[in-house]
Parts: C-alpha cells; structure tokens; sequence
C-alpha cells in the first residue's frame, strides 16, 4: 500500500504478494528470496483440476523411464507413453484407452503389471485389478464409466436413414 501527495491510499501489487485468500499467506518472504510468480501452468491447473495430475504422471513416468533405463521397464513404459509427450497436450479423455493409467502403475510399483493388454477396456480392467491387488480401496478406482465421456442427448443424433417418420 503506498500513499500519494494528496494523502489518500491506493492498493500497489508487491511482487512479495500472492493470489492465496489466508491473509497468513497473502506474503512471501523476501529475506529468503521468496517472490510471488505467475507460472503458465499454475493458472492453466487452476482452470483444469487434471492439469497438476497430468504433470505429476508424466513427470513420475518420465523418472521411472530414466533411471531405468535400458530395462524392460522403461520399454514398456515407451510403448505406453512417448517420450515426448506433453502434460499441456493431456486431457481427461486420455485416460479412457487405459495406457497412461498402466504407465502409472508401472512407474510406481513395476512388478504390479509385466505385461499390458492391447485392447483399451482390457487396459482399464487391468489398471483395476492392479490397484485392487496393491491395496487401494475398491471404491477409490477409476471405473470404465469414470472413464467414458458423457452419453451423448439422444434428441441431437441424425436420425438413421433406415427410420421412417
């Protein structure tokens, strides 16, 4: 806040401040070279929830495919996941056909899944029973249903040619 010659206040944006709503972290600290940034990616999650998801998949698949170079691991995660691949290119809809699903499992625990099925609704049920069999919660899965995109409105679809009205 800084005042001018007439003595009224106006608001000035700081480049210590932030966009948080607490007012506790509305600040950053500059004595440690903390400043407020405007990250492309931040403000494309904050309209997309899937955007930090997407980044961090890519980001643990990557890793794995690095560090594991060479190994069968890192060859199947190539053929689920290009290399260059990225997070910005991702959508919900991407997740449909199973691959960046089992790329995940295979990143975090390689053993869960050796081989990946071809068909999409068998990648999926695979990525299932892979979480199933590693502890998470039944109900915490992804389903083929959580997958699909919305039922199209049956009032907007041509009619068939083979109806008549």
């Amino acid at each position: 806040v800084a005042g001018n010659a007439g003595g009224a206040v106006e608001d000035s944006e700081s480049e210590y401040e932030t966009d948080s709503e607490p007012d506790i972290f509305n600040k950053a600290n500059p004595e440690l070279g903390l400043r407020a940034t405007k990250k492309p990616e931040l403000e494309r999650a904050a309209a997309d929830p899937w955007t930090a998801f997407f980044v961090w998949l890519l980001e643990v698949v990557n890793y794995r495919a690095a560090t594991d170079s060479g190994a069968p691991v890192a060859k199947l995660l190539s053929t689920l996941v290009s290399p260059e691949r990225q997070s910005a290119d991702l959508r919900i809809q991407d997740l449909t056909d199973g691959k960046l699903l089992c790329a995940l499992l295979v990143a975090l625990k390689p053993d869960c899944l050796t081989q990946v099925l071809p068909m999409p609704l068998g990648r999926v049920a695979q990525f299932q029973q892979a979480c199933k069999k590693i502890g998470v919660r039944p109900f915490d899965v992804l389903t083929p249903p959580d997958l699909l995109p919305e039922d199209p409105d049956i009032n907007d679809a041509p009619p068939r040619p083979d109806v008549v009205l």
